[in-house]
């Protein structure tokens, strides 16, 4: 079942610095994240489009904001959980509650073996991610997360990376980490490094910055996807996304088989933390 912007309902966070809109009926998507000194929104956009079911698709178009991928990133088949697991994981395009407070919003995700809980709450241009994760299952199921935030960034704006080894490609190649580059470069590619204590990783330039920050412990490593109009070849796009996840490996078996995946035992939950800081 497709869902249409036109009929999702949005809730709005915001403070003299920032704005922020979320659409839970869409995946709980973070579709603005505007600098209200510059007015600068550092989000990717363009329409919610996207199914609920098990064969979606979220290549190009669908590709747009911040959402989170949970418990896999890339399609894949795990016997633990029985099924096929869906491209980009379970949460995207779904329906989620959610409840409001001052200076915060809390949207879940509820199926039918965990719940999966992130809160958004605003301090200024500082926005604190928090997340939680419950079974609900009497089975330990394998997962892997990963932050999905796409960002719209000019060509010419660099990259700031703290606490984080060498980030290199599938290949072993180093990541391209020159200043981004225009649509006309035609390149795309995905990396990972290792985070070392705290990770603090951000683009910066003339129209103002952004960082996330976080500890080790809470998501050992950073994935980098860089889109200077090299994918989708039918309808390049221009995005970076910043990706703190618990895995080097955007399918849940390929994790497993390397040891980098979790485990939600019965009974549990486990949660971390991410934060950004946006300045004009």
């Amino acid at each position: 079942m497709a869902i249409a912007s036109n009929t999702t309902q949005i809730k709005k966070l915001g403070s003299d610095e920032l704005e922020i809109q979320v659409a839970p009926d869409f995946g709980a998507r973070v579709i603005s994240l505007v600098d209200c000194r510059s007015g600068r929104n550092w989000l990717t956009q363009g329409p919610m489009v996207g199914a609920q079911d098990n064969d979606a698709d979220f290549t190009g178009d669908p590709s747009r904001g911040w959402d989170e991928c949970f418990p896999t990133v890339s399609r894949c088949l795990d016997p633990t959980w029985g099924r096929n697991l869906r491209d980009h994981g379970d949460l995207w395009a779904r329906r989620w509650s959610h409840t409001s407070a001052q200076g915060q919003i809390a949207c879940t995700y509820s199926a039918p073996d965990y719940t999966f809980t992130r809160s958004l709450t605003l301090d200024g241009a500082r926005l604190q991610v928090d997340y939680k994760l419950s079974a609900t299952s009497r089975t330990p199921l394998p997962w892997i997360w990963s932050q999905h935030c796409l960002l719209a960034c000019q060509p010419g704006e660099r990259f700031e990376i703290e606490g984080l080894g060498d980030i290199r490609t599938d290949s072993g190649e180093l990541a391209d980490l020159t200043p981004i580059r225009g649509m006309e470069d035609g390149f795309a590619q995905k990396s990972y490094g290792k985070v070392r204590g705290q990770a603090r990783i951000g683009v910066v330039g003339p129209q103002g910055s952004i960082h996330f920050t976080w500890a080790e412990e809470d998501a050992p490593y950073l994935g980098l996807w860089l889109s200077y109009g090299g994918w989708p070849t039918d309808n390049p796009t221009h995005q970076i996304a910043i990706e703190p996840t618990t895995a080097p490996v955007g399918q849940l078996d390929q994790a497993i088989a390397q040891n980098t995946h979790k485990v939600l035992q019965p009974d549990s939950s486990v949660e971390w933390q991410i934060q950004l800081d946006v300045s004009a």
